[in-house]
């Protein structure tokens, strides 16, 4: 299969969905198919470029909102046709709410190629903004061929927001290579000092407030214990005025940003993870604690419940003072002698080879039925309400426009595919800029 993973989110961004494409990027290439990357610009990188034999195409076009480009329908038209036809690509697979992924399954479904598309994320339906961001999603998800979600919250979430039926949409989780998250070498000496490991964005969804008021009563309360916060993000500011006007210096150390591969070593460091996020679909940095043999403090929200078993989870609400009651759950058991045996728990149950293998077999199963016919996928907006169906329709009706006139002025013929073998980075960049001008 020639298979195009579109994003908004991914290198050298730091999140769970840019983690969950390059790892599924790189399982599936080892599997025998050929795989690239569509994504946004990040700052001045543009171009087409190769990450560990990985082929990556940044588009020249900077994020407007949420690290997202606006999904339009019609401004990356030009370039992901020619991109898809270059690359011979035979199924499109779009991951979280974004502009290229919405794009790039839409055009994909217009030119008859299967579509896919995994829901990362459980979102709300509370003010404008987000209904008319879900109303768009909901187009999309009426045009695709298969649904994915990382969780069953997700599920259900997707499910209500789009209006799609629960039973089109497959549950395949989240993975954590365990050959890269690994205890420490050194067996654990007694625990006296305890070290609470947070890595995470700094926002409010992440519930960065929560840490806020968090941190300083867990100081008082146990003299022994430290935090390592690895983060970035709005509340960076705060968590420093925290640490200054109570002279907690020597307790707590704010790491800053960190890259992917430097997790690891930091989660070695700690003896307890906590997420305080206010939602989360799945919560793969809890995962990636587990593997390491930590002990794990989560808000019971989203997908987070059905991670571990509960007797491997100490559970709150998000609520500073019932996290500090979990975490006092915590320091029991690091101290105590009985430790639930995590990382074998996350070996059997998280692997990417076994991600990658559901991803596939969703992959046949679409490539072996005929594509959903048009007068089905108007069925599918017409279900969407009276005004998100108008929406859909006059969106769909511009774009089947604008592909039309693509066609005539620049047909198939024209558009030479790639070679099979790589080419030089500079040899890809001169025929991405060839793209951008004449698609």
């Amino acid at each position: 299969m020639r298979i195009a993973l579109a994003c908004d989110y991914f290198y050298p961004g730091n999140g769970g969905v840019e983690t969950h494409i390059n790892e599924l990027a790189r399982q599936l290439r080892y599997f025998g198919h050929h795989v690239i990357v569509v994504t946004r610009r990040y700052g001045h990188l543009t171009g087409v470029h190769w990450l560990d034999g990985l082929k990556v195409y940044y588009l020249p076009f900077r994020d407007v909102i949420d690290n997202s480009i606006p999904p339009t329908g019609l401004m990356l038209m030009p370039l992901l046709r020619d991109i898809l036809i270059r690359e011979r690509i035979s199924i499109v697979h779009g991951h979280a709410k974004s502009g290229t992924s919405a794009d790039a399954a839409l055009l994909a479904s217009h030119l008859g190629l299967p579509t896919v598309y995994t829901a990362h994320s459980n979102h709300k339906d509370t003010n404008f903004l987000q209904r008319m961001e879900n109303k768009f999603e909901a187009v999309v998800v009426a045009h695709v061929d298969a649904c994915i979600a990382v969780s069953s919250a997700t599920r259900e979430n997707l499910a209500m927001r789009c209006r799609v039926d629960a039973r089109r949409i497959q549950v395949i989780p989240n993975a954590v290579d365990t050959d890269m998250f690994v205890p420490p070498a050194e067996p654990a000496p007694a625990v006296t000092a305890i070290t609470v490991v947070v890595v995470s964005r700094l926002t409010r969804r992440k519930g960065a407030h929560l840490l806020v008021a968090l941190l300083p009563l867990a100081c008082a309360r146990w003299p022994e214990m430290r935090f390592l916060v690895a983060g970035d993000g709005p509340y960076l500011s705060e968590l420093q005025r925290v640490r200054d006007e109570g002279g907690l210096h020597s307790r707590i150390e704010l790491m800053g940003a960190v890259e992917h591969g430097r997790v690891p070593s930091i989660l070695q460091q700690g003896h307890i993870f906590v997420s305080a996020s206010l939602t989360e679909a799945f919560g793969i940095g809890i995962i990636e604690a587990a593997a390491c043999g930590l002990a794990v403090v989560a808000t019971a929200v989203g997908g987070v419940p059905e991670l571990l078993p509960a007797s491997m989870l100490h559970l709150a609400s998000p609520d500073a003072d019932e996290l500090l009651e979990a975490l006092s759950a915590a320091v029991a058991e690091v101290r105590g002698l009985h430790r639930p045996h995590r990382r074998s728990y996350v070996q059997a149950m998280y692997s990417w080879e076994a991600v990658a293998a559901s991803t596939v077999e969703c992959y046949t199963m679409i490539c072996a039925c005929d594509r959903l016919p048009t007068h089905k996928k108007l069925c599918r907006l017409a279900a969407l309400g009276p005004f998100a169906s108008l929406l859909g329709m006059l969106w769909i009706v511009l774009q089947r426009i604008a592909l039309m006139i693509l066609r005539m002025c620049r047909p198939v013929s024209q558009i030479p595919p790639v070679l099979s073998d790589p080419l030089k980075e500079s040899d890809l960049k001169l025929m991405f800029t060839r793209v951008c001008t004449t698609a």
